[in-house]
């Protein structure tokens, strides 16, 4: 994620930096799918953009699962995020 996302190793990194780089559009689907995960606790899947520091989009496929603790509640997501952007067959921008 610190490498998809630009993000140096061992800088912080949180739920809200990671918001922040996602496409304008997208922000708002993104951010469902994510509400939705952790009250069903059912996977997801999100195909998204990102805008990186130097203005460069991205297309991200991510899919994933909430992790509860004893009690049920979720404690964290884990999951995969792969770029797609320079796979055949992917939308691109612009």
């Amino acid at each position: 994620m610190f490498e998809i996302y630009n993000i140096p190793p061992g800088s912080p990194c949180s739920y809200e930096k990671a918001l922040s780089r996602l496409y304008a559009e997208d922000r708002s689907i993104v951010e469902r799918v994510i509400r939705r995960t952790v009250a069903s606790g059912e996977p997801y899947l999100a195909d998204h953009r990102i805008v990186l520091p130097n203005g460069d989009m991205r297309w991200l496929h991510s899919a994933g699962r909430v992790i509860s603790g004893d009690d049920g509640t979720a404690e964290r997501i884990r999951g995969i995020t792969i770029d797609v952007t320079d796979w055949p067959g992917v939308r691109t921008v612009g």
